[in-house]
């Protein structure tokens, strides 16, 4: 499996990513990771498009 995506091109004016619609899942995993000491974010693809991101955190004592 390679991890190469050639048609995968971030374009910084319009914010799109692969196609997703304004590259706001993008904005939304990087916020999520940031603020994430232990936990998941995942994201969920339909179509070639990320259609959801879900964060899961976990508390630990």
């Amino acid at each position: 499996m390679s991890s190469k995506l050639p048609d995968c091109k971030h374009d910084q004016n319009s914010g799109s990513y692969c196609g997703t619609q304004d590259g706001r899942w993008v904005k939304s995993v990087k916020h999520y990771v940031k603020d994430l000491d232990y936990g998941e974010v995942t994201l969920t693809v339909h179509n070639g498009h990320v259609v959801q991101v879900q964060k899961t955190e976990k508390i630990r004592f």
